[in-house]
């Protein structure tokens, strides 16, 4: 009975102690707020050099130039290719005419030129 008393006890003091709050300063939280993001944002670079594609909705509707996120992704994209060689890959989708989609190909290129990328 006396054993079990004291485990309830350490348990109780464990719990108890789980329960305070941080005394970490904001110093390091916000460092470990940056942390997360870069490594969300490493992430997800990832995943674009992954995919390599730029596909409609990269691109403003019905035009040929880059939204803001065709732009994060091709920036990625782009300095991965200035080092490491490789494909890009622009969709054309469904609903996107030949001649748009030329448009396109055309920017994304033209594009990779500026970034000293030979396509």
């Amino acid at each position: 009975m006396k054993l079990s008393g004291v485990v309830v006890i350490c348990l109780a003091c464990g719990l108890i102690g789980g329960c305070r709050e941080d005394a970490r300063t904001a110093a390091d939280q916000r460092f470990d707020k940056e942390l997360v993001r870069t490594l969300n944002n490493i992430g997800v670079e990832n995943a674009i050099l992954a995919q390599h594609t730029l596909y409609p909705y990269h691109f403003v509707p019905n035009g040929d130039r880059l939204n803001s996120l065709g732009q994060r992704d091709f920036a990625v994209l782009a300095r991965h290719f200035t080092e490491h060689p490789g494909l890009l890959n622009v969709r054309q989708g469904a609903d996107v005419s030949s001649e748009l989609y030329q448009a396109r190909v055309a920017y994304v290129t033209r594009r990779l030129q500026e970034a000293g990328i030979e396509p």
